[in-house]
């Protein structure tokens, strides 16, 4: 009986560790703070991740009406890793902040394999 209860109590914990990575990397994938979100789940397991699913649907509804209109492209030479080609690169964001749109813009030519030469220009569009 007791074998059965350390069982349990095992699978319980695998699954909280695996969810508390896996709302982390959730929320970096969609510029969120991951250390936030991962110790929020970490300490307050299904609460935490009742929390996240709310405040992530609420960010979908919230994306799906636009507040405001403004559009930044932010540009700039990169290098692809695996071939060394050299090309411009150019990626149109959502928001008023010059900041986000410049971190969005690195975080999606780090994940497609590129490297910025120089520092990213922003037009408002």
């Amino acid at each position: 009986m007791a074998n059965a209860f350390g069982a349990i109590f095992m699978i319980i914990g695998l699954l909280w560790i695996g969810a508390t990575f896996g709302v982390a990397w959730d929320a970096y994938k969609h510029n969120r703070s991951p250390v936030t979100w991962f110790f929020a789940v970490a300490v307050f397991g299904i609460f935490g991740l009742l929390a996240y699913s709310l405040t992530y649907s609420e960010g979908i509804n919230m994306n799906s009406k636009r507040s405001s209109d403004t559009n930044l492209r932010v540009s700039a030479n990169a290098i692809k890793e695996e071939t060394g080609e050299e090309t411009e690169l150019s990626l149109v964001v959502h928001t008023e902040s010059v900041d986000t749109a410049i971190k969005q813009f690195e975080r999606r030519c780090r994940n497609e394999g590129y490297l910025i030469q120089e520092k990213p220009s922003v037009e408002r569009e």
